[in-house]
């Protein structure tokens, strides 16, 4: 059986907005003199999104299979 695919693009708010705040970071960073510290928090962002992502299809799959009963 085939699964349908359905994606979803975000609002380029969205984009801007993390832009800006990775830019920030990043000046920070530097002016800081301390590069670990954003390292850290960009990976920690990045497993937070990768995490709410996968509960995110989670919860879309979850709703499927109750919707096919």
């Amino acid at each position: 059986m085939a699964a349908t695919q359905t994606h979803e693009a975000l609002p380029t708010w969205i984009g801007i907005c993390l832009s800006v705040l990775l830019a920030l970071g990043l000046a920070w960073a530097f002016l800081t003199a301390n590069i670990i510290a954003f390292v850290v928090i960009l990976v920690s962002v990045g497993l937070t999104a990768f995490t709410l992502h996968l509960f995110y299809r989670l919860v879309r799959a979850v709703e499927r299979i109750a919707e096919r009963m």
